[in-house]
């Protein structure tokens, strides 16, 4: 495989799932092959470690190329919080760790070691969110002993949330869902102010609708409000009549790495 045409491997690594999106492209032609490999389930002990072993065994299969690697992990792998703007923090170091910081006070012993944080104007609250370091070490472990160039490694929620910050606009709810998890993220006067991640499957006794309008209720979302929603399949919402339900599309998928990579996580 010349260098000018690399293999792309769009990698999603779901809570029992991953699955990778193959695109060769050879003399100006381009094929797509998908795969969904089955992993334990996200609670079993080490789950991260399956799911690199599995692609490890799907690599090890394969004829050597050049080949570079987009990753996106289910938000799972991910805790969330919002970061208060302060004046008195402006060094990325700084703001780095009064991420952990906040973290520390929703997540306790047990918040994340690696943090990233997303990108926000002058005066505005940032969203952070932290994995175990030791994922994304031996994630980079991998890419280097398969010869792949790793470009980048995302969770799923930073897309969402990327993709649809141009319509977070006066007061709103952005809601993102997958399977067993979703994150709501509450708008007022375009800025964020709460945000909320939660294990589904805890409360499927109760129907996923009954869910989300109580976390609107809780944080006070008046009827009329926006609620934008990605992930959320046909009828999971069906009697929030009060709000303006929006369901976001992604365009195709063809050539848009991050649409690729939502679309095969959302399939899992």
């Amino acid at each position: 495989m010349s260098r000018l045409f690399p293999d792309r491997y769009i990698v999603a690594m779901g809570a029992t799932h991953v699955a990778v999106d193959v695109r060769s492209r050879v003399s100006g032609r381009h094929s797509q092959e998908i795969i969904k490999i089955e992993v334990p389930p996200f609670e079993s002990e080490g789950h991260w470690r399956f799911a690199l072993q599995a692609l490890q065994s799907f690599f090890a299969n394969m004829a050597p190329s050049t080949r570079c690697l987009d990753a996106v992990f289910s938000d799972q792998y991910f805790q969330f919080v919002l970061i208060p703007w302060s004046d008195q923090i402006m060094r990325p170091a700084e703001r780095e760790n009064f991420a952990r910081i906040q973290l520390e006070m929703v997540y306790g012993a047990a918040a994340r070691d690696t943090v990233k944080i997303a990108n926000s104007g002058y005066g505005e609250p940032a969203l952070a969110c932290a994995i175990d370091g030791k994922i994304l070490h031996e994630l980079h472990d991998f890419a280097e002993s398969n010869h792949v160039r790793l470009d980048s490694a995302v969770p799923h929620f930073m897309l969402v949330f990327n993709r649809w910050r141009h319509l977070l606009i006066g007061d709103c709810v952005l809601l993102s869902s997958e399977a067993d998890h979703c994150i709501l993220l509450f708008i007022k006067d375009a800025l964020p102010y709460a945000l909320r991640s939660l294990q589904v499957a805890t409360h499927r006794q109760e129907p996923f609708s009954d869910l989300v309008e109580r976390e609107l209720l809780l944080h006070d979302v008046d009827d009329d409000t926006r609620v934008y929603c990605y992930g959320v399949r046909p009828g999971e919402l069906g009697h929030l009549e009060s709000y303006e339900v929006i369901h976001l599309q992604l365009p195709g998928a063809d050539e848009d790495v991050g649409a690729t990579a939502m679309i095969r996580l959302f399939d899992l």
